[in-house]
């Protein structure tokens, strides 16, 4: 039995003091409160070498991964928290109140001139607070040295880093290795619904990461109805497409990005062949790329190279067929290197393209 991971407690905010934070940890048992306190005490020591003085949310994503796993290897407890909540929300608040420490202090730095006396034969240092020097008579022997500040400015700017998700290879079938973190919000998305024992069936299917589960999310109700009728009759369809609406929006996992970096790229070939991968040089039907760019599908543009939609007469062809399911699922099925996921996703994108031809 899988243990249903701590989530974020809806209530906490940046503002959240550090005994608040502690306190609520402890009465779920995840660690006491001084174990929480030598956790923010560390957690001080340890960002700085890490990551940029900026918010979470602007964090390049790499850099933000090797510091939870960091801090995770210490505090273990971590694990028991739906993605290291604890980790974020203390953050945010440290740096929130650094940054504004940080700024009191810069208001306050006094303007200091070094001027020569008259004679010029030694420096005075005179500081001149809220109104200008006065004026001497010599002028010429006035220096001002520039003003220096000894911390560097924050980042404001979102760094921009899409997380990389290892695919199956096109090129060999081969499944990728993957990590507990990319899986973490998968794992939690059926141990929450009680969904554990479908975990074979999500991955048989190609559905084996959280990339596939955003990109799950990112589908109308409609498009998810009918990827989910492919699981089988075994599988209860209703009870799980409501859980996966409801967790969609408790876990803050809408549309994918409609931005021009997607939130997630899948990496569709191994390391043996990403160097000869030409299914990234060779381009798709104009029309079939600018539906998958319209629907954030764009990731899908290797999907169709592989199945020889390269141009526009090809992609006619395709969208004849593609009113017949049972002719668009056996074009589809030709090509054991696309799982039946994106098989699916594709055929939604060829069926609509169908109805307004």
């Amino acid at each position: 039995m899988v243990k249903e991971l701590l989530s974020r407690p809806p209530k906490l905010t940046i503002n959240t003091t550090v005994i608040k934070i502690g306190q609520i940890l402890q009465d779920a048992g995840v660690m006491e409160l001084k174990t929480f306190q030598e956790f923010a005490k560390d957690v001080k020591k340890t960002a700085p070498n890490y990551l940029y003085q900026t918010a979470f949310s602007n964090q390049d994503v790499r850099q933000w991964q090797e510091f939870s796993k960091e801090m995770v290897a210490r505090y273990p407890q971590l694990e028991t928290c739906y993605d290291y909540w604890p980790l974020q929300v203390y953050y945010d608040r440290w740096i929130k109140y650094r940054i504004i420490h940080r700024r009191r202090s810069r208001s306050n730095v006094q303007d200091i001139r070094q001027f020569s006396n008259t004679k010029g034969l030694e420096l005075k240092t005179v500081q001149y607070v809220g109104r200008p020097p006065p004026k001497h008579s010599r002028p010429h022997l006035l220096e001002a040295s520039p003003i220096e500040y000894s911390t560097p400015t924050e980042v404001t700017e979102p760094l921009k880093s899409p997380i990389l998700y290892p695919d199956k290879c096109l090129a060999c079938c081969r499944h990728p290795k993957l990590t507990a973190v990319q899986t973490m919000k998968l794992n939690h998305f059926l141990a929450s619904g009680g969904l554990f024992d479908l975990l074979p069936v999500f991955n048989s299917f190609g559905i084996f990461h959280d990339g596939h589960l955003r990109q799950l999310c990112s589908l109308t109700t409609t498009e998810r109805t009918v990827i989910l009728a492919e699981f089988g009759s075994n599988v209860d369809v209703q009870t799980l497409l409501q859980h996966l609406d409801q967790y969609a929006i408790g876990a803050e996992m809408p549309l994918i990005s409609s931005s021009s970096s997607p939130s997630n790229i899948p990496c569709m070939l191994c390391e043996r062949h990403t160097e000869s991968g030409d299914y990234f040089r060779r381009t798709i039907a104009e029309r079939l790329h600018f539906h998958l760019n319209r629907k954030r599908l764009d990731f899908l543009a290797p999907v169709a190279v592989i199945y020889g939609i390269i141009d526009d007469s090809q992609l006619e062809r395709t969208l004849r067929e593609a009113g017949n399911s049972a002719s668009t699922r056996k074009f589809l099925a030709d090509h054991a290197s696309v799982t039946p996921f994106y098989q699916q996703l594709l055929q939604i994108v060829l069926r609509e393209l169908a109805r307004h031809s």
